[in-house]
This record gives structure tokens, sequence and C-alpha cells, in this order.
């Protein structure tokens, strides 16, 4: 049976995330399956379970993207955005791919534009990814780490992992 493209998605992101951490150069603070404690104060019981996580994930990011309404390796590559970048950054950067207004709120206008033109809206949502960032002021400490990530979502987006 195939997976469905949250499965991939989420499969792809908690991978890239790793083991449980807390770096002190990480805005995120202590992490655990790639839940920040720092974005998700109110979150219990802390540290969160594997469930919890892919739930949260499922509601806070899949489901505000809309996943479900956009081709399969678009929505991987803006999950993954949404969840590393933030989930504004995420809908903004999908918008400007797709060529309409950055709102930040991924409706219909943004899903007929994605849907009319997905390559081109793919290629250009990576390079929104790397262009942003390689502006953000912590890359020299994590851009290669940025860079590989982004990479392995193009590859995920357009062969499957």
């Amino acid at each position: 049976m195939a997976l469905t493209a949250f499965q991939r998605a989420v499969a792809f992101v908690l991978h890239r995330e790793g083991p449980p951490s807390n770096d002190p150069f990480d805005k995120g603070g202590e992490t655990v399956h790639g839940i920040s404690r720092a974005a998700w104060p109110d979150l219990t019981p802390w540290p969160p379970t594997l469930e919890q996580a892919i739930d949260l994930y499922r509601t806070q990011y899949w489901d505000r993207i809309n996943g479900d309404l956009l081709p399969p390796g678009i929505a991987i590559v803006a999950f993954d955005a949404a969840v590393n970048q933030g989930l504004r950054t995420a809908a903004r950067m999908l918008q400007r791919a797709a060529r309409v207004t950055a709102d930040g709120v991924i409706g219909p206008v943004t899903i007929a534009a994605v849907g009319a033109n997905p390559d081109g809206v793919l290629e250009r949502l990576i390079a929104e990814r790397l262009m942003k960032y390689t502006a953000t002021d912590n890359f020299t400490r994590y851009g290669r780490g940025w860079l590989a990530r982004t990479a392995g979502a193009l590859i995920a987006a357009t062969k499957g992992e």
C-alpha cells in the first residue's frame, strides 16, 4: 500500500529532525521529534510522544498549508518549509513561487495557481527556500544542513523517498 503524501512528508521531516536536542544557538531550544518547546510552550505532556508530534504536524502544519489539496511533491516541500522555516514564511514562499499575492494564507487562489504550473512552482519554491536560508543570521552555523535538507526535499518531491 502506497504512503499518502502526508505520511511521506512527516517521515521526511522526522528523519531530518533527528534525536532530541537543546542547542544553545537554536532559537527553538529544547526540541523533541522536531517539536520545539519555544514554539509550543503549553504543550503537555512534555516531551511529546511520537504520536503527539505526528498529530501536531498534521493539524498545525499540514492542514494549515492545505497539504491534501496541493500536488504531493509540492505539499512535501511546503510542509517541510513550514516546519523548519515557519508556517507563515512557508505560505508566503509558496505564494511567491505560484506568482500570487503573498498574504500568508494558502487558499483557493494559491491552490489553483500551484495546480496550473506545478513544475515551475516547485522549482521556484526550492529557490525561495534557498534564498530565505542564505539571508538568515545563523546561516554560517546551520546553512550546510539547511541546504542538504532542501535538496532532500526536492528529491522526495520528485522521486519519493
